[in-house]
């Protein structure tokens, strides 16, 4: 069957509203990302809707951010180079899109980001179409945890080492806190340049932090793990419509030391946590389920504990 599909790029206005007609609506497609990612990569927003006879049938907010902008954002001078490399070498990227906003056929969804990738792709010199698509088929896995369920049909879900991890971060008096205050951030981002240091790396090019709750506000925080006023494990937590998804997990040299188990208890924490306050869906931010790397395969193996269901999605595009 052929649709009558055409596209035309939409002003923001009302945007965060009309994402949330996706169950699937998340941080990454709201204007509030989009004014994040302005300030944090000089990122140039594009909010397009997907027309089928008059009717608005999907929305994506993309970005023209320039290559290598977001390894050096947290760098002294990195939006002016960010800037720069935007002007000079140009590419797309997307985060959680397109969304639909009416049931259609997975055929029918092919053939809407066949035409969304059309529509980008004429506009600069980027990628080719065929990059594009097996770049989605090959990358788009995430556990998701169903957080409607009871605490005890979660926890009886996790696998038995994560249960055990559990009971024993009772017994050794472990607690968590959910914050997005100043001080908390400042506890998190110590934890994060330790576990960074720790591997080699410097810091992601995104994480909760004072810009990032500029412009998310309350949608951003940070579960704290707790040994009395010891910080030992961190993580970023994003929300909106109800999904939450983490972000930039980080476990302290003290816990990495003294409590093997405290990546368990994190993820337990946030999982307990989504459950009481409501919200539907938890995103471990995604995996590489075909990968031959073993860290890769250890990510896999770790984020497979929590009793999520592993399923495909649009997690990110890029040339």
């Amino acid at each position: 069957m052929t649709y009558n599909i055409t596209i035309s790029e939409v002003a923001p206005s009302r945007w965060d509203e009309k994402i949330k007609l996706d169950v699937g609506g998340n941080i990454f497609q709201t204007t509030m990302w989009a004014g994040y990612m302005k300030e944090k990569v000089s990122a140039e927003p594009r909010y397009l809707t997907v027309f089928q006879d008059g009717q608005e049938v999907a929305v994506l907010l993309y970005f023209i951010i320039g290559k290598g902008s977001e390894v050096f954002a947290n760098y002294y001078g990195g939006k002016i180079l960010a800037y720069t490399s935007r002007v000079l070498f140009p590419k797309v990227t997307w985060i959680g899109g397109p969304l639909f906003l009416k049931r259609l056929t997975q055929d029918e969804k092919k053939g809407v980001v066949r035409l969304i990738l059309k529509q980008i792709n004429g506009k600069r010199i980027f990628a080719t179409f065929n990059e594009y698509f097996e770049f989605l088929q090959q990358h788009q896995e995430t556990f998701i945890v169903d957080l409607k369920h009871d605490e005890k049909r979660l926890f009886a879900g996790l696998q038995k080492n994560v249960r055990n991890s559990i009971t024993r971060s009772f017994r050794a008096g472990l607690n968590y806190n959910v914050t997005n205050k100043e001080e908390d951030l400042m506890k998190y981002l110590h934890v994060l340049q330790q576990n960074r240091q720790r591997a080699g790396l410097g810091l992601p090019p995104h994480f909760p932090s004072t810009m990032m709750k500029k412009y998310l506000r309350d949608h951003m925080w940070v579960v704290l793990i707790l040994k009395g006023t010891d910080t030992l494990a961190a993580i970023g937590v994003l929300e909106y419509n109800g999904n939450i998804i983490e972000i930039a997990p980080a476990i302290s040299d003290f816990g990495f030391q003294k409590y093997s188990f405290v990546g368990d208890c994190l993820n337990w924490s946030l999982i307990k946590w989504g459950s009481e306050n409501n919200f539907r869906t938890y995103d471990l931010a995604g995996v590489e389920p075909s990968s031959s790397d073993p860290k890769i395969i250890g990510i896999f193996n770790f984020k497979k504990k929590f009793g999520g269901q592993l399923l495909k999605r649009s997690m990110i595009w890029k040339t």
